[in-house]
């Protein structure tokens, strides 16, 4: 939790395991603080139960206070009519959906709630 120039103590990037997937937000995505706040309250409860240890308390105060500077930067950007993205627009890997290789489906878990898992692939009726 840090930034491109400064990146945390608790960066993972540089600890990911090769085969490992990631998921990175940032702030210029409307739904990242919420999405952090979310999570830093589940490690808390984890931390608080046990399940995760006292050092990741560190971690979630962390979480809390990166979400307000995403806010914070969010709305400095809107004041100062700033972009959220540089250049033109937002990069894409591809240049078309068509370029867009098929999906193929997981599993889904049994706990995942009716309306996530789509119908498509939901073969429990």
């Amino acid at each position: 939790m840090g930034t491109k120039e400064q990146p945390s103590v608790w960066d993972c990037h540089g600890d990911a395991l090769p085969d490992e997937p990631l998921f990175t937000l940032l702030a210029r995505d409307p739904q990242a603080p919420k999405l952090v706040r979310k999570w830093a309250h589940d490690r808390a409860e984890s931390v608080g139960r046990g399940h995760a240890p006292i050092t990741d308390a560190v971690k979630v105060a962390e979480a809390y206070e990166l979400a307000q500077k995403m806010e914070v930067w969010r709305a400095r950007r809107r004041e100062s009519n700033l972009p959220m993205v540089e250049g033109e627009g937002r990069r894409s890997p591809v240049d078309s959906l068509e370029d867009v290789p098929p999906a193929t489906p997981t599993p889904i878990p049994e706990e995942t709630p009716r309306f996530l898992r789509g119908a498509q692939y939901d073969k429990r009726g």
